[in-house]
């Protein structure tokens, strides 16, 4: 599996680096860590007036945090190499998920540090509707998936989900709970098929697809007390909008990670070039 994962090394960051650590990763398996150079605030007193433009000091912090990353999973024996490009953090982490290309996106959930805000919530979000790859977005950290809901509503995206947790890398002893949504793509064939696809701890009371959906979601994650949710982003490469959706309100208020299908690929407008530092 080829895995991005995106650092701007700060604590949210960190704490998706130890996850990432504990996974268990094959030699099959390849990191590549990405830390965008971006415009710092210049302030006056308490108040910020402008952005500075990035140069050498912003472009060697954003290789470094992406080196010492690098370094940290190679010392474990995981394949990785540190690439750098500069903001913005979205379009960049876009660009070198198409290259790669990659199969996964790896995140912190919030942030500001060396590499000024570039994990900050937005971003996540215009992960969750934009990247090529499915983005999971860690938050609390510390080690790997252990209580897994799954929440599938037939879609095309919710079935590129059952392929990809068919090779995530879970704990062997990691428990999966499918938590299917009413929706005028739902089958029986489907469930059935999804059922068999993945090793299940129990399949829980089909929801309903409507405004309570997010904190439905939510009370179901709390009731098996998962550590990571799996959804799709069924209607965002659709139906673009300005207001959160139930993906966005579900990342925005979850207290645990969050995996969120991709939207077919494409490179927007703005992505930055991206140099090795292997």
């Amino acid at each position: 599996m080829e895995i991005l994962f995106a650092t701007d090394g700060t604590r949210g960051a960190d704490a998706a680096l130890d996850v990432l650590c504990d996974l268990p990763l094959s030699h099959h398996d390849r990191v590549s860590v990405i830390s965008a150079a971006v415009q710092q605030d210049i302030r006056i007193g308490e108040r910020a007036v402008g952005l500075t433009e990035i140069g050498p000091a912003e472009e060697r912090a954003a290789s470094a945090v992406a080196s010492a990353a690098a370094a940290r999973l190679g010392s474990l024996g995981i394949a990785a190499r540190p690439i750098a490009a500069d903001g913005p953090a979205s379009y960049a982490v876009e660009r070198a998920a198409l290259e790669i290309p990659a199969d996964l996106i790896v995140i912190g959930s919030r942030g500001r540090g060396v590499v000024t805000g570039m994990l900050l919530g937005s971003v996540a979000r215009e992960l969750a509707r934009h990247a090529p790859a499915p983005t999971l977005v860690v938050r609390g950290g510390g080690h790997g998936f252990e209580r897994v809901l799954f929440v599938t509503d037939s879609s095309p995206l919710s079935r590129s989900l059952t392929t990809l947790l068919t090779r995530f890398p879970l704990r062997r002893a990691a428990r999966l709970w499918l938590q299917p949504v009413e929706s005028p793509q739902s089958s029986a064939a489907d469930l059935e098929a999804t059922r068999s696809a993945l090793p299940l701890a129990g399949v829980l009371p089909a929801l309903r697809l409507d405004d309570r959906l997010p904190r439905a979601i939510l009370e179901r994650a709390v009731s098996v007390d998962a550590d990571l949710i799996v959804l799709g982003t069924r209607g965002h490469e659709v139906h673009p909008s300005p207001f959160p959706t139930p993906v966005d309100i579900v990342l925005a208020t979850a207290s645990c990670s969050v995996l969120v299908g991709s939207a077919p690929a494409r490179v927007r407008a703005k992505a930055p070039a991206l140099v090795s530092l292997a």
